[in-house]
């Protein structure tokens, strides 16, 4: 995000399916989600996950990791910043 000069207090990656999640920024600089292209070394192709997905960094923090897994929105159409 701060390498596309976003700025803002939520990210806000829509699918292609439509479905939305809010990130808040702080959870962004703290846990710096990237926006995957590829997995396992190949790009990934429309349908499925791709062609792209947030994904947060693995943790041992349950709670955390079920918000995080609200928010990995996978064949993103666009991501707004509010």
């Amino acid at each position: 995000m701060t390498m596309a000069g976003a700025e803002g207090k939520s990210a806000l990656p829509m699918a292609m399916d439509g479905y939305q999640a809010e990130i808040p920024w702080q959870s962004i600089e703290t846990h710096q989600p990237i926006v995957a292209t590829h997995a396992d070394g190949a790009p990934m192709g429309i349908g499925g996950y791709g062609p792209t997905m947030i994904v947060f960094p693995p943790s041992d923090d349950a709670e955390l990791a079920q918000t995080q897994a609200s928010q990995q929105v996978w064949a993103i159409a666009y991501i707004a910043i509010e």
